[in-house]
């Protein structure tokens, strides 16, 4: 969208033009001058060459003629500072002010009935934002609480374990206990969980997992991070095979 409506551009076209003949004025009467100055010049010299021929018909012909460019001087001149002085103090007249300044006027107060309404749409857009981002907030809390719910439920069957399972108080692991509980509400098998773990010798550290030393083969350990049913962190060391086992379950 323009800036300026057609209203205004058509007064500033109106001064530019105004100002363009002004100087054009300037321009022609200066070319005039220096015209006339070249004439008497001419003139001038004709003027002598009369003279020393003692011709006094052609001197008096060339001072008429000489007297009459001398006579225009004056005006050119005089027009020529009057258009200078309007170009120094500006080419516009108070009435012609007046409309540009009122056009001006005129246009800002249309660009704020634009602007307006464009705020008010803006203001409410903001607050059915911060409406929504509310919103995905809560969402997210109710999310969370579902999902903490099933940490929850495992809570309350643990304090059954031993009536589902009296062996199953004796799992030591939180994890071990988790999945297990997993299992049974799925109907999986569990019985795995009850069968005799490999007696460890020892363990060693290396860069990328823990080595058991037993025999006859050594058996790859990994740490394994989680959460417990009580909430606590734990780092528990398991098998590959125990933890693909975990990943099917909580697939299941």
């Amino acid at each position: 969208m323009a800036i300026f409506t057609k209203s205004l551009d058509q007064l500033i076209n109106e001064a530019s033009t105004k100002r363009e003949k002004v100087e054009n004025q300037i321009d022609n009467l200066a070319a005039e001058k220096h015209e006339i100055d070249a004439s008497i010049e001419a003139l001038t010299s004709q003027l002598i060459e009369f003279e020393l021929d003692e011709d006094a018909a052609g001197q008096e012909k060339t001072r008429k003629e000489i007297k009459k460019l001398r006579d225009r001087l004056p005006e050119i001149t005089s027009r020529i500072e009057a258009y200078q002085r309007i170009i120094n103090k500006g080419v516009l007249n108070e009435k012609e002010s007046d409309k540009i300044r009122a056009a001006i006027q005129k246009e800002k107060e249309d660009r704020n009935k634009q602007i307006n309404p464009l705020l008010t749409e803006k203001e409410k857009a903001e607050q059915q934002i911060k409406a929504l981002e509310r919103r995905i907030k809560e969402i997210d809390g109710q999310v969370f609480n579902i999902r903490n719910e099933n940490d929850r439920v495992l809570s309350k069957i643990k304090r059954i374990l031993d009536c589902i399972d009296p062996r199953a108080k004796k799992i030591d692991y939180h994890v071990e206990q988790k999945e297990f509980i997993k299992q049974w509400i799925t109907g999986g098998n569990t019985e795995h969980f009850f069968e005799p773990k490999p007696e460890w010798k020892g363990f060693t550290v290396t860069d990328r997992y823990v080595e058991v030393e037993e025999r006859p083969n050594p058996v790859e350990v990994i740490p394994v991070n989680s959460t417990g049913i009580d909430g606590h962190q734990k780092t528990e060391y398991m098998t590959r095979k125990e933890i693909e086992e975990r990943r099917n379950s909580e697939r299941g």
